[in-house]
Formats: C-alpha cells, sequence, structure tokens
C-alpha cells in the first residue's frame, strides 16, 4: 500500500455494497488500513437502510446485487436529496465502453473493474472524493422545490393518473429529484397505480414530519419507484386521516418543498386552510377535465370559485383529457364552455388502462405513444413556466 494511499481515508465514511463475502472482507481490509471507516452491506435494500442511517462520503457498489440491480441502487442513490450527491463508483465485471456508459447515465461518478487491484480502487476512491467540491451557492434561504398541484372537479377524470405520469416524467429529469404527494386522505390510489407497496404511509410520514426525524430518516420512510420518483402514499385505511396530526400536513409540504428538486401533489378541491396555502405557493394547477359536458360544467364552477378566492389564473392549466375512445366535444369547443385555454392529452388507448390495472408506469411502458408523448411535453413545459417565472421574479427583484 502506498504512503498516498494510506493519507487518504481521514476518517471518512465507505459504504461497500455487494460482491462476494471474500471481495468484500478484503476491500473493508484495505479501506481500514487506508485510515477510512467502512461499513459493508451485501444488498441494495440493506445499503439503502445505511443510508438513512448515516449519509457515507463514497458508495463502491456492485453491478450485481442479489436483490437488485447494482444500476438500480445507483439510481435510487441519486434521486434522493440526501445522497443525491455522494460519489459513487460501479464495480463491474470488465471495464467496457457500454459498461461505464451505463454505469455513468445511471449517476455513478466512476465504474472499475471488480477485479481490480484494491490498490487501484482506493486511487480511484481517493481521486473521486478529491473531485468533491462544496456548493458554489451562497447561503441564504433555501430554494423551494417546483410545486404541480393536480385537481378534478369530478371523478373519473384521470386525475391520479396524470399526477403519477408528471410525476415519473420530471423524476427522469436527469440530476433532478421528485415526489409526489398523495392528499386524497381517504381513498388515495397513487401507490396502487404504480405497484408500490406502503410500509409507512401518510399518517407515518405526518408523525415524522412534527417529529424531529433527520431528512435521511424522513426520506427513507417515502416509497421508491424504479423512474427514481419518490412517493407519500395516502392513509392505509378509510378514517386514519383523522389521526393524522393537528398541523402536520403543512409541515409534511414544507419539507418536501425544501429537500426536492420538484413535488407533485395529487390534491383535491377542498377549501380547507393547507390546501388554500398550497395552491397559493404552487408553480402550476393543472385541472384535468374529460371533453364532455357535465365535466365542463364542473370545472367552470371550480375556475369561478379560484376566482372569487383570488387563485392566480396564470398558475391554471386546464388539461383535456381524453379518457374514452369518442371525445363528446372537441378541444375548442371545451375552450369556448371554459373561456380558457388548454392542453390536450389523446386517448391512450387500451395499452394505457392495461398498464394502469397492473401498477405498471405507463410513460415507461409505452414511450412512444401519442398519450405519453402529450404528458412528456406538459412536464417540459411545466418546467420552462417555473424557470420562466424565477427569471421574472430575479428581475423584479
Amino acid at each position: 500500500m502506498s504512503e498516498s494511499a494510506a493519507d487518504d481515508g481521514g476518517n471518512r465514511r465507505i459504504l461497500v455494497v455487494g460482491g462476494s463475502e471474500a471481495h468484500l472482507r478484503t476491500l473493508r481490509f484495505y479501506f481500514t488500513k487506508a485510515g477510512y471507516e467502512v461499513e459493508t452491506d451485501p444488498t441494495g435494500q440493506g445499503a439503502l437502510r445505511a443510508t438513512a442511517a448515516g449519509v457515507p462520503d463514497a458508495v463502491l457498489c456492485d453491478e450485481v446485487l442479489p436483490d437488485m440491480d447494482g444500476l438500480q441502487l445507483v439510481r435510487q442513490l441519486r434521486a434522493s436529496p440526501v445522497t443525491f450527491k455522494v460519489p459513487v463508483m460501479v464495480l463491474s465485471a470488465n471495464a467496457s465502453d457500454a459498461k461505464i456508459q451505463a454505469a455513468i447515465a445511471a449517476g455513478a461518478n466512476e465504474s472499475i473493474r471488480r477485479d481490480a487491484k484494491p490498490q487501484d480502487i482506493g486511487e480511484a476512491v481517493a481521486r473521486m472524493l478529491t473531485a468533491v467540491t462544496p456548493s458554489d451557492e451562497p447561503p441564504g434561504e433555501p430554494s423551494r422545490a417546483h410545486t404541480v398541484t393536480v385537481l378534478s372537479a369530478r371523478g373519473g377524470s384521470g386525475k391520479t393518473f396524470l399526477a403519477t405520469s408528471v410525476g415519473v416524467a420530471l423524476a427522469q429529469r436527469k440530476g433532478e429529484t421528485t415526489c409526489l404527494l398523495d392528499l386524497n386522505l381517504e381513498f388515495g390510489t397513487t401507490a396502487m397505480m404504480l405497484d408500490l407497496r406502503p410500509t409507512y404511509t401518510l399518517r407515518d410520514v405526518a408523525e415524522a414530519a412534527i417529529s424531529d426525524a433527520s431528512d435521511a430518516e424522513f426520506d427513507s420512510m417515502l416509497l421508491r419507484h424504479s423512474s427514481g420518483l419518490r412517493v407519500v402514499p395516502a392513509v392505509a385505511q378509510p378514517g386514519d386521516s383523522e389521526l393524522i396530526p393537528d398541523g402536520s400536513l403543512p409541515k409534511i409540504i414544507e419539507r418536501l418543498r425544501r429537500l426536492y428538486d420538484h413535488l407533485v401533489v395529487d390534491g383535491r378541491p377542498s377549501f380547507r386552510e393547507v390546501m388554500l396555502d398550497l395552491w397559493e405557493h404552487s408553480d402550476s394547477l393543472l385541472i384535468t377535465c374529460p371533453p364532455e359536458v357535465i365535466s365542463v360544467l364542473v370545472t367552470r364552477s371550480l375556475l369561478e370559485a379560484f376566482g372569487v378566492i383570488n387563485v392566480d389564473p396564470d398558475k391554471i392549466i386546464v388539461v383535456v383529457n381524453q379518457v374514452a375512445p369518442k371525445a363528446r366535444l372537441t378541444a375548442a369547443q371545451v375552450e369556448r364552455g371554459l373561456n380558457q385555454q388548454t392542453f390536450t392529452i389523446p386517448y391512450g388507448g387500451e395499452q394505457l388502462y392495461r398498464a394502469v390495472d397492473v401498477g405498471k408506469a405507463y410513460l415507461l411502458e409505452r414511450p412512444n405513444d401519442s398519450s405519453a408523448q402529450a404528458i412528456r411535453k406538459l412536464a417540459e413545459e411545466l418546467v420552462k413556466r417555473r424557470a420562466s417565472n424565477v427569471r421574472t421574479a430575479a428581475r423584479a427583484g
């Protein structure tokens, strides 16, 4: 072991994930001798639990894990605001260009052969840690997430499908983190629609929000989707919403807006104070409206109510969501009925409903379908709108 390698550790903590027991012992021995604090775990889920208990200075991850693909673990680490900037190295069977590109695309900083000499791996880790630079952002008021609230005036309008789909689209933006919050307090279905099995629900997250839970502990309670999307599901049983501590919902929203780059809320047109405050602080309000007469009438009533309580009309985007094969009204007729410009999502067909029925993310299953492309375009428009508003506010300030 070279003298420079032995001086690299500086009590920094390294998490080594996966590989054979012998390989884990070898790396533990080498890095411990080099002055690092070393923790090992054979599984991806164990690694995620370890990062919730304490954020490491670097992660070494085998590309093959017993419970998940190693690159999936890398993507999950990058999707968390807590481990977003932690340097990650992938140990792969070979260091071909394709392997390296796949690892970097997933978010890894480095990729090296798993059978490389420990000294070579150690030097690569030292380079990776040296390359980590402190943030250039000046201290001051922390930024707040780009916040999108999805609402509807009538059931069956595809509101939750749109919320989950926009969430998945934003989660796939490289270098950005996204969370989806289900505020349908009694019968929320976002977790089901993404085939996620809640361990913690909105009630548990609410209790964490008003306690002294760390950001790492808070983030670890959220569901993890394969797209990188974090999800706060609704309560487990009808009536559990009554057990949510008073004042906790605003604290949940505030923490999510502080931690993540994007927050999508599957909301409801309630005029409770927490919802009024959410609408005020949302960058965009998406109102789903199928192209049919009744939906147009109730959506018009909702828009009129927004006018009475002075919701900024520039935030509102009415989404003409064609949930049936044959539209009863054209988009132009919907716009005339609402006196409002709209954004149209075409009918997704049986493939869309099949994806929903089995809990698959439609945007990942059918990325080239016209409806999936429309949703991605909508997500990009939301990001552009946010950026434009931030620039305008900066000039005004």
